[in-house]
C-alpha cells in the first residue's frame, strides 16, 4: 500500500495489529465525509481511516502533521453538521510512536 504520509502507514500497521488481535474488526482507507449544507454539497473531507469494532460501532481517524486553514474549515464545518460522528484527530507524532 502507498500513504500519504509515514504517519499514516504507521497508523496502518497499527490498526492492522488491532485487527490481529481483536480490538476491532476491520479498517477501511480514504473514508469521504460529504458535508452538505441545505441540500448543497460544500465540499467532502476525507478521513484517512474508518475503523469498525466488534460492537458494531465506527470510528473516523485522521492522522495530521499540520492542521491547515482549509482543514479546519472543513473540520468546523464537519461538526456543526454531524455533531454525534466519532471522529478522531491523530498527530503524526502519535501515529509514529504506535
Amino acid at each position: 500500500m502507498t500513504y500519504d504520509s509515514k504517519s499514516e502507514a504507521a497508523y496502518a500497521k497499527r490498526l492492522d495489529l488491532d485487527k490481529r488481535c481483536g480490538a476491532i474488526s476491520h479498517w477501511e482507507r480514504q473514508k469521504p465525509i460529504v458535508l452538505v449544507v441545505n441540500g448543497t454539497k460544500v465540499c467532502k473531507m476525507i478521513a484517512d481511516f474508518l475503523v469498525h469494532y466488534e460492537d458494531g460501532s465506527t470510528e473516523y481517524v485522521e492522522v495530521k502533521g499540520v492542521r491547515t486553514a482549509a482543514y479546519n474549515i472543513k473540520y468546523k464545518l464537519m461538526r456543526a453538521l454531524h455533531p454525534d460522528l466519532n471522529y478522531r484527530i491523530v498527530s503524526a507524532r502519535e501515529a509514529l510512536a504506535s
